[in-house]
């Protein structure tokens, strides 16, 4: 029979788990194994006898100790584990668990930074080379004008030694040379900068234009709304679009209130010259012997419009239902009567229109025959008359202009 060892703390917590009376008389069992009176020969159940303090069970063989912390097959390795190089900077190198930084770096080797050669000193550049500092490093280059390794540099002798600035431009002018600046750049041939053009006005760009800054150039661009090559651009906006400033217009001109409108030029001598100036409207004096076309009028494919004085009449037809002519209608000072008569089978409207194209009235009974007419009075100059047709017949129709 194998044989389990443990402590007698064990034994004495096994004797009160099995009910052992409390009392005077209970034996109960102290460090050293051994009871007050108790018979060491007592025997236990047929079980084997133990040795003083100690209890045998049919378990395995492993034994324990009395010291819950400790486990079994515990060794004297460490359990930290980290390894010494992890605490390195990146770039250090790592040898017997000890960080060192490379050339180039300062610091205890768990931090290493960059040394700047060129602002402390040691780089050793020459005098007439540029020291640019780089990680762990640096580089000396000989200034326009010299030749070598940085380190030493000497003076260059020919456009052979590349001398100039890269946006230069070299001249071989025995013994020696010459270093000129390229056309939008500007310094001593051998530090060229970009000239700034659009920064210093001397672009040329049109006013409605945007200047971009190119090295050793610049650009043009008209702005939205204008067209061009960026030194001129004009307006796009065509007759009767909206306007504020006259350079939006193409035709550059933009006619006010009650208006506001982009318009074109036009000649009032000719009756109804708008739609011959891809215009529309009326057109009426802006200005010392200057017309413009102001509005929206639509008289149709025909030509029967005409310039009507006092005493002149004029018959035309109406050839289609949404047919209209305009008449310029020359007075002098004072009243007129002004009448349409049509076919007895059509219906006309006649409308009546100032000096600058606004409305003055619109006549019409809607009876066929009926004869339009009123009674107008001016301050003398070109007003308007519109004939339109307002049946659902064509046909022809007399305007006339008398003294009232």
């Amino acid at each position: 029979m194998q044989r389990q060892r443990t402590w007698i703390w064990a034994s004495t917590t096994l004797a009160l788990a099995l009910g052992c009376p409390a009392g005077d008389d209970a034996d109960i069992v102290d460090d050293g194994g051994e009871s007050d009176d108790g018979d060491d020969d007592d025997e236990s159940d047929g079980e084997g006898e133990g040795e003083a303090g100690e209890t045998t069970t049919d378990d395995g063989p492993a034994d324990t100790t009395g010291d819950p912390t400790t486990e079994p097959g515990d060794g004297s390795e460490s359990t930290d584990g980290a390894d010494p190089c992890d605490a390195c900077d990146p770039l250090a190198a790592c040898d017997a668990g000890v960080c060192a930084c490379p050339a180039g770096y300062d610091g205890d080797g768990t931090v290493c930074t960059d040394i700047d050669e060129c602002a402390d000193g040691t780089a050793g550049c020459h005098a007439e080379a540029t020291c640019t500092n780089e990680p762990g490093s640096f580089v000396c280059e000989c200034d326009d004008g010299w030749v070598g390794d940085g380190m030493q540099c000497e003076a260059a002798s020919s456009c052979a030694d590349d001398p100039c600035d890269a946006h230069a431009t070299c001249t071989d002018e025995p013994p020696g040379y010459s270093c000129a600046c390229e056309a939008g750049w500007s310094g001593n041939g051998f530090d060229c900068s970009d000239v700034d053009e659009c920064a210093n006005g001397t672009a040329g760009c049109d006013e409605h234009a945007t200047c971009t800054d190119l090295d050793g150039s610049f650009d043009c661009e008209c702005d939205d709304g204008f067209a061009g090559n960026g030194f001129s651009c004009t307006g796009t906006a065509g007759y009767g679009e909206a306007c504020v400033d006259p350079a939006v217009c193409a035709s550059g001109l933009c006619i006010g209130a009650p208006y506001d409108h982009c318009s074109e030029l036009c000649n009032q001598a000719i009756a109804n010259d708008c739609p011959n100036v891809g215009a529309s409207g009326f057109c009426v004096p802006i200005g010392m012997d200057e017309f413009a076309c102001v509005g929206e009028l639509d008289t149709g494919l025909d030509d029967d419009d005409d310039i009507l004085a006092s005493g002149d009449s004029a018959t035309r037809t109406l050839g289609t239902l949404t047919d209209a002519d305009l008449f310029h209608l020359d007075l002098p000072a004072g009243s007129f009567v002004i009448l349409v008569e049509p076919d007895p089978d059509d219906d006309v409207e006649l409308g009546l229109y100032d000096n600058i194209g606004q409305t003055i009235g619109i006549l019409d009974d809607g009876q066929d025959g009926a004869i339009e007419g009123a009674v107008l009075d001016t301050g003398g100059g070109v007003v308007f008359a519109v004939v339109r047709n307002a049946g659902n017949s064509t046909g022809s129709y007399t305007i006339s202009v008398a003294p009232e």
